[in-house]
């Protein structure tokens, strides 16, 4: 992060797992910009950590941009079948019961706000597949963050694997440049916060530690499995753009890497989301 970064306390930032030898320390990814100050704040805010999900808010930023510039279209419907379909793909799976296609748009909603794998992974040869998303990024100035497989293989990152991964600081510009710079159209924008305000998954994160009268626009990833090594690690992470009842938003990007107590890693969140209010309110 650069030099308007205030670090937390390091005891905070890396949590041990109590089994050093069986598993390397917790990531606790984090970091947040208070667009009304231009304040941030934030720990291990540098080091990379798997996107799992997450990515899909960026995959539906470059189909907008194409859609901007004349290339796509949100109306244009795509066709698929059952081979397309994955474990999750809630979206996806009605239509093809009822026998409909989808659109572009509601491609993009359905992976933004229910996390729909089958969905990215129909969007994604529309914009040259993992790599097209990666150049895209690159055109951005983003340096970091890199799309490298499709669901559900991106989910698995062992420990110093770049693919698939970011850092919470590189999220953390991404959603400042897309959501509130130049690089959309101002209805472009409206849809993707549209998409991000809907998000139904991840209501035990961030937002539930948001005060009466604040919103949040957000994407969540999740891996999680019942027997995590120190290679097949949880993860779990929340991006997204806190909104208080008036002024500027709070932007945020969280993640939480190898920790096996779910439920503490939510609490983990909506602590992070309650401290960035009061920050703000205080």
């Amino acid at each position: 992060m650069d030099r308007r970064m205030v670090l937390a306390g390091i005891g905070a930032s890396v949590v041990g797992t109590g089994a050093a030898a069986a598993a390397p320390p917790v990531i606790a990814a984090w970091a947040t910009l208070d667009k009304a100050t231009g304040r941030m704040t934030g720990a291990q805010a540098d080091v990379r950590v798997p996107m799992c999900s997450t990515f899909k808010w960026l995959l539906a930023a470059c189909l907008l941009w194409h859609v901007d510039r004349g290339h796509e279209g949100l109306d244009r419907t795509v066709a698929f079948g059952p081979g397309d379909l994955l474990d999750y793909a809630p979206a996806v799976r009605a239509a093809l019961a009822d026998g409909r296609r989808l659109t572009v748009g509601e491609l993009c909603r359905a992976a933004v706000a229910q996390s729909d794998n089958a969905a990215a992974n129909l969007l994604l040869p529309r914009i040259g597949g993992p790599a097209g998303l990666t150049t895209w990024l690159r055109g951005q100035g983003d340096r970091i963050t890199r799309l490298d497989r499709i669901e559900p293989a991106l989910n698995r990152v062992p420990p110093g694997d770049p693919r698939d991964t970011t850092t919470a600081t590189a999220m953390l510009r991404l959603l400042d440049r897309l959501l509130y710079g130049p690089v959309l159209t101002a209805a472009s924008r409206a849809h993707l916060m549209g998409w991000l305000i809907a998000c139904e998954t991840g209501t035990a994160r961030l937002k539930a530690g948001l005060p009466a009268g604040w919103r949040i626009g957000h994407k969540t990833g999740t891996y999680t499995t019942d027997r995590p090594t120190a290679t097949d690690r949880n993860v779990m992470g929340d991006v997204g753009v806190l909104l208080p009842p008036a002024g500027a938003p709070v932007l945020i990007a969280a993640w939480r890497v190898g920790d096996r107590d779910v439920t503490a890693t939510d609490r983990w969140f909506a602590g992070l989301a309650r401290a960035a209010a009061m920050r703000r309110s205080g």
